[in-house]
């Protein structure tokens, strides 16, 4: 099934889908074959990206090659001029005018419409961003604060003003829980998957999930305690 999922993933060709695998590989492995393993990630995709035509030749929609432009059309150096940074800059140009309540929901591509930008969105790509664009600065700040205290909350117990790590013998479906949800916030950074219905529903359950690990750590760790 691990397999299966990682190489359906890969054939995606989203970039944030590769990284998803890789923290996935970084936070789940064990601790002795982390390191084999994130080596072996690296050094396939890296080789893969110096792969062309001349050097290897392939069909133009072969999986190979594809893969090979994702990872090369990252263009880290020229982030400025792409089209991502174009959405999160005039973005931000909008929350400033109205930092407080926003301008409504699903109002990106009307306001783009109307400001005559030289390019089309359905949504800002970002979720912080995108809260504070529709509903205001404050409600933004206040939600994403909200999850990803859970997150942190989930990891370590805090007791008399002391931080405690979360008991050691947590099971492997907390862990894989946990991790799922920081792939989530993470992956909310570069692109609104959230507005697909079903992965919405996924990630609420993940956090019901994320609340009751904690007042299951909580038990463990007065129990201990006592």
């Amino acid at each position: 099934i691990t397999f299966s999922i990682t190489i359906t993933t890969i054939l995606t060709f989203s970039r944030n889908g590769l990284l998803n695998i890789l923290l996935t590989l970084i936070f789940y492995s064990p601790r002795i074959k982390r390191y084999i393993y994130i080596i072996i990630f690296i050094f396939c995709f890296t080789t893969l990206s110096f792969l062309n035509r001349e050097i290897f030749p392939i069909h133009e929609k072969s999986i190979l090659l594809n893969l090979s432009n994702t990872i090369t059309n990252l263009n880290f150096g020229n982030f400025i001029s792409s089209p991502r940074y174009q959405i999160w800059y005039s973005a931000i140009n909008l929350i400033k005018e109205k930092k407080i309540l926003g301008w409504g929901a699903a109002s990106f591509p009307s306001l783009l419409e109307l400001n005559k930008a030289d390019f089309s969105a359905q949504h800002v790509h970002n979720m912080p961003l995108d809260l504070a664009l529709s509903f205001g600065i404050p409600l933004s700040l206040i939600l994403n604060f909200t999850l990803y205290f859970l997150l942190y909350k989930s990891c370590i117990i805090k007791k008399k003003f002391k931080l405690y790590f979360s008991p050691k013998d947590n099971s492997v479906i907390d862990m894989g829980w946990k991790i799922s949800v920081l792939i989530f916030l993470l992956s909310q950074l570069f692109d609104l998957t959230y507005f697909d219905v079903r992965i919405g529903l996924l990630s609420w359950l993940l956090f019901a999930g994320l609340r009751n690990i904690i007042k299951e750590n909580g038990q463990k760790f007065l129990t201990e305690n006592n």
